[in-house]
């Protein structure tokens, strides 16, 4: 990209504005100018371009350069798939987590019951965290209790 461009718009703007814009963000600017002071090249990284040739031109160093800006883009492009699927797993684990402590919570709660109808109520309370309706019979030698989402329930022997 050009420093001096026509109709009104410079190449340090051109190229902030193809960095601002999400669909061309990654897209690599190299500048190609006759203005060589550090300054222009300096405003030519801070409006986010990648390299800056100097003229006269030598097709050389440009074609090592472009070589060079493609090949940091393809490494960019790994990097933020490696950091996508990092944090899917991250997620995932975490979600894990989170599972195997609800599993834990209604063990040590079921221990500290004393009866089924406590016993029943926390499990179906358990399930429900999990998004499962479900049905719950507990027996013991005093009776047994059926329970479902909605309360007390009627299940078949």
């Amino acid at each position: 990209m050009g420093v001096e461009m026509p109709g009104g718009m410079n190449g340090y703007q051109a190229c902030r504005a193809l960095k601002d814009n999400k669909a061309t963000q990654n897209i690599p600017v190299i500048f190609i100018s006759a203005h060589s002071k550090t300054e222009d090249r300096l405003k030519a990284y801070e409006s986010g371009g990648d390299d800056y040739v100097s003229k006269p031109l030598v097709v050389e160093e440009l074609k090592h350069k472009i070589a060079l800006a493609l090949a940091n883009q393809k490494q960019r492009n790994e990097l933020a798939e490696k950091a996508r699927q990092a944090a899917f797993v991250a997620l995932m684990s975490m979600r894990g987590a989170a599972d195997a402590g609800v599993v834990l919570n209604f063990m040590s709660e079921i221990l500290r019951h004393t009866n089924l109808a406590e016993i029943a109520a926390t499990t179906l309370r358990t399930l429900k965290m999990f998004q499962i309706k479900g049905a719950v019979q507990l027996r013991n030698g005093q009776g047994n209790v059926s329970r479902n989402s909605a309360g007390a329930c009627r299940m078949p022997y």
